[in-house]
């Protein structure tokens, strides 16, 4: 063999020589991704399942997926809850929301819907960096997720049992305190009534008649605020689509309210065009809202007074309730609309009722297909004239539904 030929044979031995090198590294690299993926998996999902809420499921999916994919931003709704890592990104948050709407996803983006038994549990949305995720990238995320989903499933019917333990231990308290309150008024009332010496006053007999009646209406509103939103939630609230003037429900509730504010010494204000189109729904459901949305300013305001005004844009109707009154603290907004939730404060709980005044309204409305939304310090009402020489913070509930159609 010549030396010509020596040197060919030689460079096709090295050219096997690598091909065989790189066949056997590409075969390392698949067995320790694959026991990689089977370590880290079976490491952070165990983290995950021994948690007890979704925080900690949600940070540990977030450790897996960011330790191994390189993302650009992570999002999951699940419930109730969004969760974003590593940063808030508008487009990410959009796009979650987009998904959770059912309007799809976006190019590029890895969107996995966690689902069991035909459930639909929440989304897991993932950005790139690039254009897009590499195909070995978004398989690797798709087995993470889908063996994540009896885990969140788990942690989701954790926190309902502790949401339904909450709710128990905040009726049974409503039961024992709130309740027993008027009760009380009844009791002490009638008790007084039997007294010898009442018998020839009538002045104070019919004072004492009066409280009972009172105490005992307040009763019952409690419990019908309780029933309303048992209904609601088990959905079993049927509405009555017939057209509502909700400008005349508002200036009945105002004028139900004007022996309040006279007493106080606040002013009641009504604006609303002649022209006001109706709304489709059920009239006695929504002049309850109305009452209760005007009774609520009335009762947590001091000095000034309560602005309803009613206004149409695009093809809803909107109402706003503003006041003069306390306000509502930021840190206790985001749970307004909570059962049974009631601003702390002494001046606040001396008013005061079962917390389901607004959790009914919300439901109402959003039954109704409409919005119901808080807005506090709101100087609405102050600038319209109504500001106490004490200024306060004020609050404005805002109120919208959909005009009827024809």
């Amino acid at each position: 063999m010549s030396g010509d030929d020596e040197l060919v044979a030689a460079r096709k031995e090295r050219d096997r020589e690598v091909a065989r090198r790189q066949v056997l590294a590409k075969a390392n690299n698949l067995l320790d991704r694959e026991l990689f993926r089977a370590r880290l998996t079976g490491e952070i999902l165990k983290a995950a399942e021994e948690g007890t809420d979704l925080d900690g499921f949600c940070v540990c999916l977030f450790e897996l997926i960011t330790r191994v994919v390189r993302v650009r931003w992570l999002g999951i709704a699940a419930g109730e809850g969004r969760w974003f890592h590593p940063a808030a990104s508008p487009v990410g948050q959009a796009l979650l929301e987009d998904v959770q709407a059912g309007r799809g996803g976006s190019d590029g983006a890895f969107v996995f819907t966690f689902q069991r038994g035909g459930q639909t549990l929440g989304h897991l949305v993932c950005l790139p960096f690039t254009t897009a995720f590499p195909a070995s990238e978004l398989e690797l995320m798709q087995d993470l997720a889908r063996r994540a989903t009896p885990i969140l499933e788990r942690n989701l019917l954790i926190r309902r049992l502790e949401e339904l333990a909450t709710f128990q231990a905040d009726f049974a308290h409503m039961l024992g305190h709130d309740l027993r309150s008027p009760l009380t008024g009844v009791i002490a009332s009638l008790s007084a009534l039997a007294l010898p010496e009442l018998a020839a006053n009538e002045a104070l007999r019919g004072q004492m008649i009066k409280t009972a009646l009172d105490s005992a209406h307040l009763a019952n509103a409690m419990i019908g605020d309780l029933l309303d939103v048992a209904k609601s939630e088990a959905g079993k609230v049927v509405i009555d689509r017939d057209p509502v003037d909700l400008a005349a429900l508002a200036a009945t509730a105002l004028e139900l309210q004007q022996p309040v504010a006279g007493m106080k010494g606040l002013a009641l204000v009504l604006e609303a065009p002649d022209d006001l189109p109706r709304v489709a729904g059920e009239e006695t459901k929504l002049m309850r809202v109305i009452a209760n949305l005007t009774s609520n300013a009335l009762k947590y305001t001091q000095r000034g007074g309560v602005l309803v005004r009613l206004w149409v844009e695009g093809d809803e109707v909107h109402m706003v309730v503003a006041d003069t009154g306390i306000g509502v603290p930021a840190e206790a907004q985001p749970h307004l609309f909570e059962k049974f939730f009631q601003v702390g404060g002494r001046q606040r709980k001396k008013l005061g009722g079962t917390g389901l005044g607004l959790t009914f309204c919300k439901q109402m409305v959003e039954a109704h297909g409409g919005r119901l939304w808080l807005a506090s310090p709101s100087t609405l009402a102050a600038d319209h004239g109504l500001a106490p020489k004490v200024p306060q913070p004020g609050t404005a509930f805002h109120l919208s539904l959909p005009v009827m159609a024809g």
